[in-house]
């Protein structure tokens, strides 16, 4: 024998030892117990093994063509873009009703400023300096004979003495 010969032969026992401890099964439901050999030995059936290949469930399944990928890729595309349009007209008749309330809201707040400079509410500008508010208002600052100091929003009443 010659060295190439040789060669070929070693090849073929070391492919045929490889291939003998190759993990097979021999499953007769869908390998998704530990009782299949490949799932014991963490690897996936391949068509060595005796199960049927419609049914395992330890097995790489072919995947889609390049050109079902793209079509199902241009599907999803037009299912966004039109999402999107959906979501963008929404949005416009959105900020066409905030503009709309907005314009309504600057109309009544110059008609209440309006009837307010028209209509002199109690309690505004010349009732507030004693003149004719009277003792109604100032009866809450007085208690025992002593002033309490002007009450802000959010802040206790403190006493004043009377130095």
């Amino acid at each position: 024998m010659t060295d190439a010969s040789l060669g070929a032969v070693i090849k073929n026992i070391a492919a045929l030892q490889l291939a003998k401890n190759a993990p097979s099964c021999f499953c007769k439901i869908d390998c998704s117990t530990r009782m299949c050999g490949c799932k014991k030995k963490h690897t996936l059936c391949t068509d060595r093994c005796a199960c049927a290949p419609d049914r395992c469930k330890n097995r790489l399944r072919p995947t889609n063509t390049l050109a079902e990928r793209r079509a199902a890729a241009k599907a999803d595309v037009a299912a966004y873009r039109e999402e999107l349009a959906n979501v963008n007209t929404t949005l416009t008749a959105a900020i066409q009703t905030k503009e709309i309330v907005n314009a309504k809201l600057v109309a009544a707040l110059a008609l209440v400023a309006k009837l307010d400079a028209e209509i002199e509410l109690p309690g505004s500008g010349a009732s507030r300096d004693g003149g004719a508010g009277g003792p109604a208002e100032t009866s809450g600052r007085r208690r025992c004979g002593r002033r309490l100091a002007a009450k802000l929003p959010g802040q206790k009443r403190t006493k004043k003495n009377k130095n």
